[in-house]
């Protein structure tokens, strides 16, 4: 099986892109210390708990998933504002237009004994009249481990 490529925070970012279009996926290390991620999470905590699960087998029906994070989070708008990520931004996605926006920022929750979501490309979320373009690029920030066993997203490399 093909790993994903690891950097460290501070990589080149043409290093970085190069390696996001060939695998479709790349893996920063130590962007956010510890003490950050805490942090984050105690913030959003309140809104987490408060958020009800999903209500079909594809959302989950043992996860929760938090939204609104620019509005309810200033340390979340740091982390869209991120200058790594807005690197990956720019090269991807100015190639097809003149600005792009978040269009989602959420945490995801997923609760013990969630059934696995089925494999998926969130692009399908734009339907399929954009061929050859590529509508967004996700970013995933691990606030706590991220493992097989806790429901860690599934990646493809070169999907």
């Amino acid at each position: 099986m093909t790993e994903l490529a690891h950097f460290p925070a501070d990589a080149d970012p043409d290093r970085v892109h190069e390696r996001l279009l060939a695998d479709g996926a790349v893996i920063l290390d130590g962007v956010l210390t510890p003490d950050e991620a805490d942090a984050i999470r105690a913030e959003l905590d309140p809104w987490v708990q408060a958020t009800a699960p999903g209500r079909d087998g594809f959302t989950g029906f043992r996860t929760t998933r938090t939204g609104a994070l620019a509005a309810r989070s200033p340390l979340c708008r740091d982390l869209i504002q991120d200058r790594r990520v807005l690197a990956q931004c720019d090269r991807l996605l100015l190639t097809a237009c003149e600005r792009y926006q978040l269009h989602l920022g959420q945490v995801i929750r997923i609760m013990p004994g969630e059934k696995a979501q089925s494999l998926h490309k969130d692009r399908w979320a734009w339907g399929t009249h954009l061929k050859g373009l590529e509508p967004q690029l996700n970013t995933i920030w691990a606030l706590t481990d991220f493992t097989r066993e806790n429901g860690a997203t599934r990646v493809v490399p070169g999907s």
